[in-house]
């Protein structure tokens, strides 16, 4: 027999075998939850001209009441341009400028970074949900975050307006929705960090980071001051526009 008809055969063979395995996978899997998950990907990723204020909570355990330990205010207008200001409740923080050409990233300090545009607000180091963003800002790249937000085994599981399930790199997730009409749209995401064998979790001292929603306001009039990504007079510059990948 030929290799091509050989290798023809054996796909012929395999195939509905792996099938198989991957439909008893998913028989296994409680995937209540998904397409509530990728409704609130997909109803996110529509918005507009929204401007959102996050507060962010470390815990140890459920339920446990502590002051805020961070803010996020976020500015968007459309993918690619967009304002994200971060502050920390210690002091310092970050800012993230986009104008749809030019990214600036300024760490609040002597130096501001330049580079290319990225539309995506889940891309790169600058976005790092454990401290300079949060989850709530990758629900804005819709499903094409799936991949990165959704560990490929886990369970998605629907409990009333919750959806749980484990990301890669992070740990258990659980994202809060409420509906409006057919929309559903996010009102708090928290992480349980995954278990390490280190004294300590990816956000710090707190086993659970936990960032709600406070202001979700649609159809809002930005100031042209909002997305301008022309440096302070007077700061430092590293411009990296023009170079083949950026990179923090």
């Amino acid at each position: 027999m030929p290799r091509s008809a050989a290798l023809a055969t054996f796909f012929v063979l395999v195939s509905p075998v792996i099938a198989s395995a991957q439909d008893a996978d998913n028989k296994t899997r409680d995937l209540s939850g998904e397409p509530t998950l990728r409704q609130i990907l997909k109803d996110t990723a529509a918005v507009r001209n929204v401007y959102v204020s996050i507060a962010r909570y470390g815990m140890q355990t459920d339920g446990e009441r502590v002051p805020e330990s961070s803010a996020l205010t976020l500015w968007f207008k459309e993918p690619g341009v967009y304002r994200l200001y971060w502050t920390e409740a210690m002091g310092g923080g970050n800012l993230l400028v986009n104008d749809g050409k030019t990214l600036l990233r300024d760490g609040l300090g002597s130096t501001v970074f330049l580079s290319n545009s990225e539309p995506s607000l889940s891309a790169g180091s600058a976005t790092d949900v454990r401290q300079s963003t949060s989850l709530v800002c990758w629900l804005f790249d819709g499903e094409a975050v799936w991949e990165k937000l959704v560990q490929m085994d886990s369970d998605i599981k629907l409990a009333g307006e919750t959806v749980e399930f484990k990301a890669p790199n992070l740990g258990t997730v659980r994202i809060g929705f409420r509906s409006e009409g057919p929309r559903k749209l996010p009102t708090f995401v928290e992480i349980r960090a995954a278990a390490t064998g280190q004294a300590r979790s990816p956000f710090g001292a707190a086993a659970i980071q936990r960032d709600e929603v406070s202001v979700w306001r649609e159809k809002s009039k930005f100031a042209p001051w909002v997305f301008d990504t022309t440096p302070a007079p007077g700061i430092s510059v590293t411009d990296r526009r023009g170079a083949p990948k950026d990179g923090w």
